[in-house]
This record gives structure tokens, sequence and C-alpha cells, in this order.
């Protein structure tokens, strides 16, 4: 991918992780319906960190600082890295410590908050 299309692919990340954070913090207490639309969304945003994630490590890690492109990907890399990710794990774990949250949806919440841990891991 060239530099342009990472950056702007840093960019909708950045972006959809707040979206998502915005949602976690709204789920306490909610209904099934939310929990539902929260998963598919974060399921989503997850495949999407797992294939663009690697490559913004490697560009921030091997490019010229110099370049006005890589210094965009770089924060955005470390923004997802460094904030964003950790954030969402948090609330995460908070939102399944609720004991009124259907076994279905907690089994699907862990397996959420392992890929997202285990990406964290791997950044």
């Amino acid at each position: 991918m060239d530099l342009a299309r990472l950056a702007t692919s840093m960019k909708k990340l950045v972006d959809d992780y707040e979206k998502l954070i915005d949602k976690a913090i709204a789920l306490k207490g909610a209904d099934r319906g939310r929990y539902e639309v929260f998963i598919s969304e974060a399921t989503t945003l997850l495949q999407a960190s797992k294939s663009i994630l690697p490559e913004a490590k490697a560009v921030a890690g091997s490019y010229s600082s110099s370049d006005v492109l890589v210094k965009h990907i770089s924060t955005y890399y470390r923004m997802i890295k460094y904030v964003s990710i950790r954030y969402l794990i948090d609330l995460m774990k908070e939102t399944l410590q609720d004991s009124n949250l259907e076994q279905g949806v907690s089994a699907r919440m862990h397996v959420l908050l392992a890929g997202f841990e285990n990406l964290k891991d791997t950044l």
C-alpha cells in the first residue's frame, strides 16, 4: 500500500476506534441490540486493525521521519497502540463485570477482548 493510502486508512482507523469507544462507554446497562451492534463493529475493526497496523508499524520504523506522511502514519499508529486499544480493552473488561450480561453476549465479548489483547501484545 502506498503511503498516502496507508495514512488515509490509519486516519479512518483512529476515527473508527473513537466511535467504538463511545459505543463501549454507552454499553453499561444497555439492551441486547446495542451489544450486538458493538460486537459487530468491534469484530470488523479488529480485522481491519490486524491487516493495517502491521504495515503501519513497518512504515513507522523504516522510513525517513522527515516525510510528512510517515509522521502522520506514525502518530496514528502510536495513538491506536498506546491509547485507543488499551482504553477499549479497559472498557470491555468493565462491561464484562456486569452480572446481567446474557451468557452468549458475554462469551462473544470475551472472544473480542482476547482478540484486542492479542493485537495489543503483537504491536
